[in-house]
């Protein structure tokens, strides 16, 4: 059965993020949603954007049993949000992007790893920024990928000082943006472009400047096994019937546990590592709320984040506080 994915009210409404219809067009889908749910329920319909596999639908289309229908309200405000919804693909995302991290950090210079910090983050910036953008917050990417540049030559080039004057460089580059772009001009796109800046450039220096530590490689492989063991299991959690524990706090007890295995492997405290890896825990809940508030103009925890790149909206501000945390525990 098509598989439809509901957001903002409708999720409420619903009480669920996600159900399975069995209908065979769009129109159908959305008459059964109806009678699942109620009047309020079709009420809200009547404001929604539908799109199906990522390309906004028609009632009249076709749907087969592996098409994913994502229902969008309108946000708040009545802005129309124009995003696409494509299907979830965060293990992949995760995988991928940890493996590439793993081996640069493993098995590659210094040079090497940070092209490849720079890589993801700004593949992450891509897919946020146009996200942000199709859904009427015009969060432009060439301030955020100036951002990133500033943020990892500062740290490689000068350390800690050189990153805080990376970050500087971000939020003048963020704020004076609006002078040339009119369609940035608003409060709270000035303040999107900004907090994004800041993300990218904090995100990038602080794993570079973790790595040029004494240990660096095994810190920052550490790191990267919490928040991909956290976002691993949260997600296996969130595709569970009936869970033991909703998906955030499985995540945060995977990432906790992969702290424990680090200081194992790496011969550190244990409590040292437990307390690094309950603050990257809730650091990869506030960066996917925070995410989520960029993707959908709200704080959503338990939906895929729309974009591709969503998965990596924890990890980015997890790597902002990581620096901090070593520095002050170990």
């Amino acid at each position: 059965m098509p598989r439809v994915r509901l957001f903002a009210n409708l999720r409420e409404i619903a009480g669920t993020s996600s159900v399975e219809v069995d209908a065979d067009t769009i129109g159908a889908v959305l008459d059964e949603l109806g009678s699942r749910f109620g009047t309020t329920f079709v009420s809200g319909l009547g404001h929604a954007r539908i799109w199906k596999n990522g390309e906004e639908a028609q009632t009249s289309d076709p749907v087969v049993d592996q098409d994913e229908v994502a229902i969008i309200p309108p946000v708040s405000g009545g802005a129309q949000p124009t995003v696409e919804a494509p299907e979830t693909f965060e293990p992949l995302v995760l995988g991928l992007a940890t493996l590439a991290l793993l081996g640069a950090n493993a098995l590659a210079g210094s040079a090497v790893f940070a092209a490849t910090v720079v890589a993801v983050a700004s593949i992450w910036a891509v897919d946020i920024s146009y996200v942000a953008t199709n859904r009427g917050l015009p969060v432009d990417l060439a301030p955020i990928l100036a951002s990133i540049t500033a943020g990892v030559i500062g740290a490689a080039g000068f350390g800690l000082a050189g990153l805080g004057i990376g970050v500087t460089l971000a939020i003048v580059v963020s704020i004076s943006w609006p002078v040339i772009h009119d369609s940035a001009r608003e409060l709270n796109t000035i303040v999107a472009l900004t907090l994004a800046c800041i993300i990218g450039a904090l995100s990038v220096g602080s794993l570079i400047l973790a790595r040029l530590s004494t240990d660096g490689n095994d810190k920052v492989g550490s790191f990267l096994m919490m928040a991909l063991a956290a976002a691993a299991v949260a997600w296996l959690v969130g595709k569970m019937t009936r869970p033991i524990m909703d998906q955030f706090s499985a995540g945060a007890v995977a990432a906790i546990g992969a702290g424990v295995i680090a200081a194992q492997v790496n011969g550190g405290s244990v409590l040292s590592w437990l307390l690094i890896g309950l603050i990257v825990s809730v650091s990869l809940i506030a960066g996917r709320a925070i995410g989520s508030a960029f993707r959908t103009g709200e704080i959503v925890l338990g939906d895929p984040g729309l974009g591709s790149m969503a998965a990596l909206d924890g990890p980015m501000l997890a790597a902002v506080v990581f620096l901090p945390a070593i520095r002050l525990i170990l």
